[in-house]
């Protein structure tokens, strides 16, 4: 039996938005052949434990699989995160090469402010060969698992801020098609329907709560 962690905060509509009600929605808002790629730090915390586990399209999708193969087949590998080195940034770049190997599939790429600030150019490859990613920046302002980590170590909060950058203007200028998202109704009113079946890419410039701690304390406890 699975239980999130503060499940009221995953209802919360309120701005800013909870990253706990976002990973929520996107099984909802994406249709069920979405790959979702989440970057090192924050992002793949929240992917993790709140990405919708209950959604019954999503399940469909993943049981898909077959029984005693272990060969990569249509329903596998619909969440893709990076266990190992864990760099910032991977996530942009996999991203693209998950839309060249699956063309038929909407990929969305879930990556912070400072793994975006370290990998994002590299948008301007989806741009140039059509591929349909979407690239959510989960933007807090902040390194965000450096802030939590400090923050729950009751260490010196140092080092960990991030200048307020407009990521969508940023897309703009590139000629990639992008907006800001600040409240559920923003997230709401999203054509995704129509960013699924368009050639090119697409980002998402998320304003989240810096506040909210995404749940990372048994990992924190494991490093002492």
């Amino acid at each position: 039996h699975f239980e999130l962690d503060e499940p009221s905060k995953a209802r919360n509509i309120l701005a800013p938005l909870k990253p706990q009600f976002l990973m929520t929605q996107l099984t909802r808002l994406f249709p069920p052949n979405t790959r979702y790629l989440a970057d090192a730090g924050n992002n793949a915390a929240w992917t993790v434990h709140y990405l919708n586990p209950f959604d019954r399209r999503f399940n469909q999708r993943r049981s898909e699989k077959r029984i005693g193969d272990d060969r990569r087949v249509k329903g596998a590998g619909l969440i893709q995160i990076c266990a190992e080195f864990c760099s910032m940034g991977w996530s942009v770049g996999s991203a693209i090469g998950t839309a060249l190997a699956h063309p038929n599939d909407p990929v969305v790429c879930i990556v912070g402010d400072g793994g975006f600030l370290m990998s994002g150019s590299e948008i301007t490859v989806a741009l140039q060969e059509n591929l349909n990613v979407i690239f959510l920046i989960m933007n807090d302002q902040h390194l965000g698992m450096v802030k939590h980590g400090q923050q729950l170590n009751k260490s010196a909060n140092i080092a960990n801020k991030l200048p307020n950058i407009s990521y969508a203007l940023m897309a703009s200028s590139m000629g990639i098609m992008s907006q800001t998202i600040e409240t559920a109704d923003d997230l709401f009113k999203l054509d995704t329907n129509k960013i699924c079946n368009r050639k090119g890419p697409t980002l998402l410039d998320i304003r989240i709560d810096a506040k909210e701690i995404p749940p990372i304390a048994t990992r924190l406890k494991g490093m002492k």
